[in-house]
This record gives structure tokens, C-alpha cells and sequence, in this order.
């Protein structure tokens, strides 16, 4: 969490890469080309919302608002999530109702942790390709057709999730 907190997550995935591609081989090689092909959609929507928000006289904002979450706020809430969605899973688990867990969620774990219904997300597992506004909707049709009896389910929401996978909480409910 620290290293999220911090930056050093962001720098490791996002920075240390690039920097390792150009050291490893000739700059204006196939290197240079697919990091320039991964960075520059980044970089141009990054350099014209500075610019507009400049012209805005807010030039702080990029900074602030988008620049120092993403490198910080992003990464801890990613991690997060991941252990909630995904911790204390065994790694072969025949059944594909328990790929994943779902976690139910307060109205702030939503705000903060869960938005866009992330919290159902065994329910995403088995149903990629539904618009996330209908998780909701197909977890209470599992549920009442018992088809969620087998599904990895926390009720006690992403705090308790959190202790177990940490070893400070009970063990996880099915």
C-alpha cells in the first residue's frame, strides 16, 4: 500500500518498462517503434488535456486531479480490488463459479472501492459480455434460482474481505 501511496507501483509498471525497452535494445529500432506505438495515445490525450486545461487557467488540475491519482490513488484501489475479487481462490478451481468472488458492497465501498457494479464480479466472469449496469440484476436472478449456491459470495462487504485475505479475519464464506 505504501508503494502505491507513494508512486513507486506507477513507476514500476508505467516508467521502469519504457526505460528497460530503450536499454535493451537499439533506440531507433523495432524497441523504439513499439514504444512509441504504446506511449503516444497516452501522451496525446495526456498533452491536450494540459493544454486545455491550461487555456482554462487550471493548468493544476491536470496535475492534481489526473496525474497524481493515477499514480497514487489508482494503484492502491486497483490492488484492492484485486485481492478482494480474487484472493484466497485456489489457482486450478475447476468450477467457473468460483474463478472469482463477489463482494457486497456499502454505499461507500461502492464511491470509493466499486463503481460501475465491480463488486459482482464472479457475475462479470460468467457473463463478460454484459453492460456492467446489469451485474446487479443477474446476481439476484442467480440467487433466485440457487444457481449462486456454489459462487464465492462475501456479504460482510470489502473491509471484511480485506481482513481475511490479510490472515486478521474469519474464513471466507461460500
Amino acid at each position: 500500500m505504501v508503494r502505491d501511496l507513494t508512486g513507486q507501483t506507477f513507476y514500476k509498471q508505467r516508467i521502469a518498462p519504457t526505460i528497460d525497452a530503450f536499454r535493451q535494445g537499439e533506440p531507433f529500432g523495432k524497441t523504439f517503434k513499439a514504444v512509441v506505438e504504446f506511449w503516444s495515445p497516452f501522451l496525446i490525450t495526456n498533452a491536450v488535456m494540459l493544454a486545455v486545461l491550461t487555456a482554462a487557467g487550471l493548468w493544476w488540475a491536470w496535475f492534481a486531479l489526473w496525474l497524481v491519482p493515477m499514480a497514487t490513488w489508482y494503484p492502491l484501489i486497483t490492488r484492492l480490488r484485486n485481492i478482494a475479487e480474487h484472493a484466497l481462490i485456489a489457482k486450478d478451481e475447476p468450477d467457473p463459479l468460483r474463478h472469482a468472488r463477489t463482494t457486497h458492497a456499502n454505499w461507500l465501498e461502492r464511491a470509493v472501492l466499486a463503481p460501475y457494479w465491480v463488486n459482482y464480479h464472479c457475475e462479470h466472469h460468467m457473463f463478460m459480455h454484459l453492460p456492467c449496469w446489469s451485474l446487479p440484476k443477474v446476481h439476484r436472478l442467480l440467487v433466485k434460482s440457487h444457481a449462486s449456491d456454489g459462487m464465492l459470495i462475501e456479504p460482510g462487504g470489502y473491509v471484511k474481505v480485506l481482513k481475511m485475505a490479510s490472515g486478521k479475519g474469519l474464513p471466507l464464506a461460500a
